[in-house]
């Protein structure tokens, strides 16, 4: 069960920009969610559904947000 794992050297920026698209992307995904949210409100079990899509997309911005501004801060 020996792996080798291989380290690359990466620049910041990259990392950044690519967590600044990420975190885009679950804007507009949790945007979509919350319009489609409004469509459903008579149905009940819909409307759980996307409460719950909201309350993770919701909570996957917080943490990537807070990745990014970790790594911002690295010295």
């Amino acid at each position: 069960m020996s792996q080798k794992l291989k380290v690359e050297m990466v620049k910041k920026g990259d990392v950044l920009f690519y967590l600044e698209s990420k975190i885009s992307l679950f804007e507009n995904l949790l945007s979509n969610d919350e319009k489609s949210q409004v469509d459903f409100m008579h149905n009940e079990t819909l409307k759980e559904w996307y409460d719950g899509r909201i309350a993770s997309r919701s909570l996957d911005i917080y943490s990537l947000t807070n990745l990014r501004n970790q790594i911002t801060n690295l010295k």
